[in-house]
């Protein structure tokens, strides 16, 4: 029999409770239950993927070379249990959105699809940028005319074309992921198994530094430049009060906001590549909620989830950078530390912020949008208070922590949303403003107060558990 068991139960417990939250916030508060349906799909979707992900690489880390030519039936086991699993969750998922905006069949073509693009990627991981590719030809490339030939069936006939060819596809794709064994199937099993602890760990694989998926090999390089500028600035004139930027290096790219801000760099070309057509998919409500949440909110929420992993992770080089001459003295360490991370997350609070202004003035003109953008910002600007803490004591992130995050993400949506409608004819600068001004205080106090602590590296040495 094939083992497989859910991991992360609290991801299980958050995303339920999202979809409940999400169908009572738009069921009762805005009293458009077919909404609220659909918001419930959202996070009910995003479980059963999740599930299907996970089944995937149990399944695919058993099908090992050897037991798949030794074990009788057990890759026919294997093959069956994953068919039966994509057929149940895409079905799920088309009931879900199918309730909510009338097309089952449609909704469970679109899971059904999505399901196996996602199979593919375990094996083709290049396939990754193909809905982009899609997205940006549309743009250019006008649909042919076969498509016209294709509407005219119906969603029942599409339906019924499009679930026969995903079933026709279906023996080759599982030949393609579960091989009966011999040296290729050795040879990717070994990379498969590889990339899935490189992915758990959060480290690069040795010996691909120079390979597309390397991170370091582009998304790094303003690390890279930033870090050879401090080296060659403090070992020619070391500043008194500038001496834990040098430090800040040693927790690696994924917290240095390079990365972060070449990625708010290519969100904002594929928003003006993409043209209206995003906001013909989603309407102007839901662009302007997709915007603020992925031009403001993910950037911020990212950076400081890496600064806490990071901080973490790097303990050992923290006790060596620790004992180094040119450390900041203990009594002002945490001050420059925290002014130094504080400093990092402005840039890219100040980044974020732009290019939301820009994407919204262009793409989405009017009052609605500016608004959504300014109220957004200034909520974004609470994120920064969870960037100085007491680092000494750290521990890891509690799995409350994610059902924070779900709720958070919905009520951010909800206000949205119903400010849209209220934010029709002037921005309202002074809820921004006080919005602003209450984090800042919230930081300042945050700030001071981290000062007093005992310092900050190695982080989590006082740790209880």
């Amino acid at each position: 029999m094939l083992a497989w068991r859910l991991q992360g139960t609290w991801g299980t417990w958050a995303l339920l409770a999202g979809a409940v939250l999400s169908f009572c916030g738009f069921g009762i508060g805005m009293r458009d239950w077919r909404a609220g349906v659909v918001a419930a799909g959202v996070f009910l979707g995003t479980l059963v993927i999740a599930w299907w992900l996970q089944l995937l690489n149990s399944a695919l880390r058993q099908n090992e070379p050897a037991l798949a030519c030794l074990v009788p039936h057990q890759r026919r086991r294997i093959v069956t249990v994953v068919g039966l699993a994509w057929l149940g969750g895409s079905l799920a998922i088309g009931i879900v959105f199918g309730i909510g905006l009338n097309h089952i069949g449609y909704a469970w073509l679109a899971a059904a699809a999505t399901m196996m693009y996602m199979a593919v990627l375990q094996r083709l991981p290049i396939l990754t940028l193909a809905p982009l590719a899609i997205l940006v030809a549309t743009r250019f490339v006008p649909l042919p005319s076969v498509w016209s030939f294709f509407t005219e069936w119906g969603e029942t006939g599409i339906s019924s074309v499009g679930l026969l060819m995903l079933l026709m596809l279906a023996p080759p794709l599982a030949r393609l992921l579960f091989p009966r064994g011999g040296d290729g199937h050795m040879a990717w099993h070994r990379q498969f198994v590889d990339r899935v602890k490189a992915a758990r760990e959060g480290l690069g694989l040795p010996g691909q530094e120079l390979t597309l998926w390397r991170s370091s090999s582009w998304t790094d390089r303003l690390y890279f430049a930033d870090l050879r500028r401090l080296s060659e600035r403090t070992a020619l004139a070391p500043r008194r009060n500038g001496r834990a930027d040098p430090l800040l290096m040693a927790l690696g790219g994924s917290v240095h906001p390079g990365a972060s801000l070449l990625g708010i760099a290519a969100i904002t070309v594929l928003a003006f590549a993409t043209g209206g057509n995003l906001l013909d998919y989603m309407g102007r409500q839901g662009s302007v909620v997709q915007l603020c949440l992925l031009m403001l909110v993910l950037p911020l929420a990212a950076h400081v989830y890496a600064v806490t992993t990071a901080v973490q992770r790097f303990r050992a080089e923290q006790a060596l950078l620790r004992l180094c001459p040119a450390a900041p003295a203990t009594a002002d360490f945490n001050r420059q530390f925290g002014s130094a991370l504080l400093r990092r997350f402005a840039v890219l609070w100040l980044a974020s912020t732009a290019a939301a202004v820009l994407v919204a003035a262009i793409m989405i003109p009017g009052v609605q949008a500016q608004a959504s953008v300014g109220v957004t910002a200034a909520l974004a600007l609470l994120l920064a208070a969870f960037v100085v803490r007491d680092f000494a004591s750290i521990r890891r992130l509690p799995n409350v922590t994610s059902v924070a995050a779900i709720v958070a993400v919905i009520v951010l949506t909800v206000v949205l949303s119903g400010g849209m409608t209220l934010w029709r004819t002037h921005v309202p600068w002074l809820p921004i403003g006080c919005l602003a001004l209450a984090a800042i205080g919230l930081i300042y106090y945050r700030w001071r107060r981290m000062q007093s602590l005992p310092v900050a590296f190695p982080a989590g040495r006082l740790a209880t558990d």
